[in-house]
């Protein structure tokens, strides 16, 4: 009598990265937002190639569009290039070799201007 042994193979599968987490603000100057975020939960088996942020200016209507690119390893980017009492929401992604995950979104828009106290020269 020949006993058969199974032969179990398992099977890895890679995937997009999930959203990442804890997206806040750091800093609001009239001109810039400065965010940061932790990794994914999830990279997907992969590693983090690049996250891309992403700006809409709620005040004039606008789509979402692209606002910078920063490297797997970072996790903080300061966004500049903002009109100055303008409101605006940010989102991030993660990418990996498979594709882009879901973003990670602000839950409020933030208004690009002074810190409370100070005025602007113009």
């Amino acid at each position: 009598m020949k006993t058969l042994k199974a032969r179990q193979t398992v099977a890895r599968f890679s995937d997009k990265p999930s959203e990442p987490q804890n997206l806040q603000v750091t800093e609001i100057t009239k001109e810039s937002v400065g965010l940061r975020w932790e990794p994914p939960e999830s990279t997907g088996g992969m590693d983090i190639t690049q996250y891309v942020l992403e700006k809409r200016d709620m005040t004039r209507g606008g789509n979402w569009i692209q606002a910078a690119t920063v490297d797997g390893a970072t996790t903080k980017h300061v966004i500049g290039k903002l009109v100055e009492g303008n409101e605006y929401m940010f989102r991030v992604v993660a990418e990996n070799k498979i594709g882009t995950g879901p973003p990670a979104e602000l839950s409020q828009p933030v208004t690009a201007k002074l810190p409370y106290g100070t005025t602007s020269r113009r």
